[in-house]
């Protein structure tokens, strides 16, 4: 069941994105987030979005080398 509500899709994914840095420091990656605007209001479930984005950012790392960059 969704359980969708409007929220700050930048703030949402930006917090998610940077809980991946431990991981980016013992894989030596770089991880850049970059934006045009930091506040887009987007109709989503954040649990879903949530597993979306992690899988996502997964996939990142297993296909970026040592040395590379995330953004």
């Amino acid at each position: 069941e969704l359980k969708a509500a409007k929220h700050n899709i930048v703030s949402f994914l930006k917090s998610l994105f940077f809980s991946f840095e431990s991981l980016a420091g013992a894989k030596k990656i770089e991880l850049g987030f970059e934006t045009t605007s930091n506040h887009i209001p987007v109709l989503f479930d954040p649990d879903k979005m949530e597993k979306v984005f992690y899988n996502i950012m997964s996939n990142a790392f297993k296909f970026t080398p040592e040395n590379g960059k995330i953004s």
